[in-house]
C-alpha cells in the first residue's frame, strides 16, 4: 500500500507572508489598547483614584482657597480640565505606542515634587488695590521672590498599569492575533 501526501507549500508560504505583514504593523491593537488606557487615566482623574486603586491625596486647604477664589469647584487634578483634555497618543509607531499628557505639570502631579525643588523665581506684581482695616490702599508695581512649588505636591499616580489593565490589554492582543491567524488561513 502506497501513501502519497501532497502539500501545497505555495499556499502555506502565502499565508505566512500575509501573517508577517500583519505582525509587523500592530497599529490596530495598539490603537485599541492605547484608547483603553486613556479612558482608564481619565477615569482615575475623575474619581481621584490612583491606578493602584488607592484614593489620591486630597487638595490642601491652601489649594482649595486658591480654587475657591477663582470660582473653581473641581476636585483633585481637575483645576481647569487641561490635564484631562491633554491625555492622548504622544507617539504612535508600527510596533509601539506612547500615551500620556504633553503638559509639563502632568509629570509633577504623577510623581510629586518637594517645595522649592523646581527652583526659585522672581515675579513682577502689577500695581493693584488692597483692602486694609484702614481702607483701600494702592500698592505700586513690585517684585516678589518665591520658590516653585511653593509647597510639597504629593504624587497622584493617575497613569500606570494594574493587573486589570494588563489582563485587558493581553485580551486585546490575543483577540487581534486570533483574528489575523484566521484571516491568513492558518487556523
Amino acid at each position: 500500500m502506497d501513501l502519497k501526501i501532497n502539500i501545497d507549500l505555495k499556499k502555506v508560504n502565502q499565508a505566512f507572508i500575509k501573517l508577517g505583514k500583519k505582525i509587523n504593523n500592530l497599529d490596530e491593537p495598539l490603537k485599541t489598547a492605547g484608547g483603553y488606557m486613556i479612558r482608564e487615566m481619565t477615569k482615575n482623574i475623575k474619581t481621584a483614584t490612583e491606578y493602584t486603586g488607592k484614593a489620591m491625596k486630597k487638595n490642601t486647604a491652601a489649594t482649595w482657597a486658591i480654587k475657591s477664589k477663582l470660582g473653581k469647584t473641581a476636585g483633585v487634578l481637575q483645576f481647569n480640565g487641561n490635564l484631562l483634555q491633554s491625555l492622548d497618543f504622544i507617539n504612535k509607531q508600527k510596533l509601539f505606542v506612547i500615551i500620556g499628557s504633553n503638559l509639563p505639570y502632568a509629570a509633577i502631579q504623577q510623581n510629586g515634587a518637594k517645595k522649592g525643588s523646581l527652583g526659585a523665581y522672581t515675579a513682577k506684581v502689577k500695581t493693584h488695590q488692597r483692602k486694609t482695616k484702614y481702607g483701600v490702599k494702592t500698592i505700586p508695581e513690585h517684585s516678589r521672590k518665591g520658590v516653585a512649588p511653593w509647597g510639597d505636591i504629593p504624587s497622584r499616580k493617575f497613569a500606570g498599569f494594574n493587573d486589570k489593565n494588563k489582563k485587558r490589554i493581553q485580551l486585546i492582543f490575543d483577540d487581534y492575533f486570533k483574528k489575523i491567524i484566521k484571516q491568513a488561513g492558518l487556523e
